[in-house]
């Protein structure tokens, strides 16, 4: 007599085929919710499925699908061994489910406790984008989740396994627009509204990261047609990173394409973000971002003119954060053009100013007002184009504390150069239109330093630092004699000079052969630092006698006289 049991696993298992392929229609496609036995299969049970394997023999494709099916694990893997068969676990699925569940994602420890499963989740994926949705719309598994799973499928680079969340993602993007189309931002109300844009910039963002260039592109069309409510979700939530990302990958795509839309989209943003998106597309330097960012107000530059600014830009801080360092910058150019409209180009011409984000407008202003005025003494503080770490974006409020505490008694001129050449020239020609007060009543200057060097460009040229064999102290060559050059032509005699350029002050170094060379006076720390107090010291006639210096290093501060050593 069969039991009620055995009675039931024939059926199952025994059925014809077209009951076969109605029950796979309905269970391969899907995960098993059933809990897997781990224990060995009973007898019967592994008689029978044995026997319907061998039939299937034929048929890889039901094969597979009766082997993956098999709900004991020893029995699955063996027959799947024997017939080399590659099934999908679905046990690695769920188990994947939750850890993503856990996790809020898939964080290294996931990556690396399934990196030995994809080939069992490709498999068990190997179905139309729509069962995929339906797997993942099961249970707890949601957006967040099929966000993750792409994120982890492009780090693994299985763009096969991914294309189905993918195309899930493409789908969901067209039921946001079916949902928003023919309304305007306020038809889509409340948290449903919150939920759309959110969602949206999610989705889209993974599409164009991480997408095949089909669904790139449809991210892309989707993002341009819905940017207001994009860019909304950004002044709302302040995602102004992702969003950025979605209209720079836009706009150097597009070829122009939706270049109107990004210009009237982002005109309407909060100044704040505005300026970010676009840093964000200068930093970028393709054509099609270059051309959106040009039309703002607040830049005033050619797409020419962008492209050289950002040169130079590029040398002062670290290539990660160079849409922060392209930010500085315009909004220091946006805020000294309102104070001083057409200032900006004359401190270019005049200066050689470019990194307008290491000072704040106010003393960009006063160097713009006292350009032409020649009735005080005046001195430089040079700053080098080159700055690959981004030290003397620091030193803002330094420079408008040195501003003020010579105001009524000294000019203080501020002047960007990128090499030797350069410097003379400019110190020569600056010369030349302060006729009252041509020498330098001091000169404070600023480059990255080794003990025999002074870097103010980049170092593909020796041309673009000073190197203590420079100073001519030792040589009659004219030509490489820098203090013959300069000396008592641009320098006051006795003027004093420091150095804000790590290690230029240890003995025997540049900092010493310096004030040898020139025969005055030269503070210069003598390891790496940072420059933290700059004051001047004037006597009782308010002459400027010497500069109180500290460095983020205790008594790192040397100072040399003449080439000897005194106390700082």
């Amino acid at each position: 007599m069969i039991t009620p049991f055995i009675g039931i696993l024939w059926i199952d298992i025994c059925a014809d085929n077209m009951e076969y392929q109605h029950h796979f229609s309905n269970e391969t496609h899907k995960l098993n919710n059933d809990a897997e036995q781990p224990s060995v299969a009973p007898l019967d049970y592994e008689t029978t499925a044995r026997e319907r394997v061998a039939s299937l023999a034929s048929d890889p494709s039901q094969l597979r699908q009766f082997i993956e099916n098999i709900k004991y694990k020893s029995l699955r893997r063996e027959l799947s061994a024997q017939y080399e068969i590659e099934y999908a676990d679905k046990g690695v699925i769920n188990t994947l489910l939750s850890d993503l569940d856990a996790n809020h994602g898939a964080t290294p420890a996931v990556a690396e406790k399934h990196a030995k499963n994809w080939r069992a989740i490709e498999l068990a994926l190997d179905w139309t984008p729509e069962e995929a949705g339906n797997i993942l719309a099961e249970g707890r598994h949601g957006n967040v989740n099929i966000l993750a799973i792409v994120e982890q499928l492009a780090s693994v680079k299985n763009k096969r396994l991914a294309r189905p969340f993918l195309l899930m993602l493409q789908r969901k993007l067209v039921d946001m627009e079916t949902q928003a189309a023919g309304q305007s931002v306020s038809g889509i109300a409340g948290q449903d509204m919150k939920d759309w844009m959110s969602g949206s910039t999610e989705v889209v963002l993974t599409l164009i990261k991480n997408g095949t260039e089909e669904t790139k592109n449809y991210a892309r069309s989707f993002a341009a047609h819905n940017i207001e409510r994009i860019l909304q979700d950004m002044d709302n939530t302040n995602s102004y990173r992702e969003v950025a990302d979605i209209i720079v990958d836009i706009c150097r795509s597009s070829g122009g394409y939706h270049q109107d839309e990004m210009i009237k989209a982002l005109e309407c943003l909060s100044e704040e973000n505005q300026h970010y998106i676009v840093a964000a597309l200068v930093a970028d330097s393709s054509d099609g971002c270059l051309r959106v960012a040009r039309n703002f107000k607040m830049l005033r530059f050619s797409v020419e003119d962008l492209r050289r600014l950002l040169k130079i830009w590029q040398l002062s801080d670290r290539k990660e954060k160079l849409t922060f360092t392209v930010l500085s910058n315009i909004e220091r150019i946006d805020e000294v053009e309102r104070l001083r409209p057409g200032s900006v180009k004359i401190l270019e011409q005049e200066f050689g100013i470019l990194n307008f984000g290491r000072y704040d407008a106010k003393t960009l202003a006063y160097i713009y007002d006292n350009k032409d005025k020649d009735d005080l003494p005046h001195g430089y503080l040079i700053y080098p184009y080159n700055d690959h770490n981004g030290a003397f974006m620091r030193d803002k409020e330094i420079i408008r504390q040195l501003v003020d505490s010579m105001a009524s008694k000294y000019y203080l001129r501020i002047v960007e150069v990128k090499n030797k050449r350069g410097l003379i020239h400019k110190l020569m020609r600056l010369k030349a239109h302060y006729p009252s007060h041509p020498e330098a009543a001091f000169i404070i200057l600023g480059g990255h330093g080794t003990p025999d060097s002074i870097q103010l460009g980049d170092e593909s040229d020796e041309q673009n630092s000073i190197y203590a064999e420079n100073l001519g102290i030792e040589s009659n060559d004219r030509r490489r004699g820098l203090a013959k050059k300069l000396g008592s032509r641009v320098l006051k005699k006795g003027a004093p000079i420091v150095l804000i350029s790590c290690s230029t002050g240890q003995e025997e170094g540049i900092g010493q052969k310096l004030s040898e060379a020139f025969e005055t006076e030269v503070i210069a720390p003598d390891m790496s630092t940072n420059l933290k107090s700059l004051d001047p010291v004037f006597d009782q006639r308010g002459n400027l006698h010497t500069f109180k210096v500290e460095y983020t290093d205790a008594n790192s501060a040397k100072k040399y006289v003449r080439g000897r050593q005194n106390s700082a």
